[in-house]
């Protein structure tokens, strides 16, 4: 297992969301979304994983599966 200091991610999303900016952010893998979806909630971040084929929202920070 990888630790990274996730505080200049968590940083940023806070002012992007409070610039009042949509925030997605594409992972490589369902894997790595699970564990970025984990490390970002348990530091405040609420997000949402998008499903399989949609768009992502205009509001808030959402989590997609790219290939």
């Amino acid at each position: 297992m990888i630790l990274v200091d996730a505080g200049p991610l968590v940083a940023a999303i806070k002012k992007w969301r409070a610039d009042g900016l949509a925030v997605v952010i594409a992972c490589d893998s369902q894997s790595r979304a699970d564990r970025l979806h984990g490390v970002l909630g348990q530091r405040g971040i609420e997000l949402r994983a998008a499903v399989a084929g949609e768009r992502p929202g205009a509001n808030g920070v959402t989590l997609v599966e790219g290939h």
